[in-house]
């Protein structure tokens, strides 16, 4: 699973974890930001491994179907909303867009950030 100059598919999300160590996890299709949803799996790590100092990282891991994982995809869909009622919000009070833009971009990566940490 990867993305190449942010196109791609990619996994996100970590919900109900089970004792074996798996927990399911959301695959969406990227287009700088994950767009669509392709399906949720239910994912068992089997290996991790670092380099050049945690730069780069790959992982193995067994996945298996399970139906869409609805709270990830509602996540998603409303941090995205959430984006877009700050913008209009603040357009609304007088301000402009080259005033927003680096704190509205700022905002919308680190609530993804916490998306892709969960």
């Amino acid at each position: 699973m990867s993305t190449i100059n942010g196109i791609g598919f990619g996994y996100l999300g970590q919900a109900e974890p089970k004792k074996d160590g798996s927990y399911i996890r959301t695959k969406w299709f990227f287009l700088v930001f994950p767009l669509i949803p392709a399906g949720s799996y239910r994912i068992w790590p089997e290996s991790n491994t670092s380099y050049l100092g945690g730069m780069y990282s790959s992982s193995t891991f067994r996945a298996s179907p399970v139906p869409l994982h609805w709270p990830h995809i509602f996540k998603i869909y409303g941090t995205y909303l959430a984006f877009v009622i700050f913008i209009k919000v603040f357009e609304k009070i007088g301000g402009t867009m080259t005033m927003v833009a680096p704190l509205a971009a700022a905002g919308l990566a680190y609530g993804l950030y916490k998306l892709l940490k969960d």
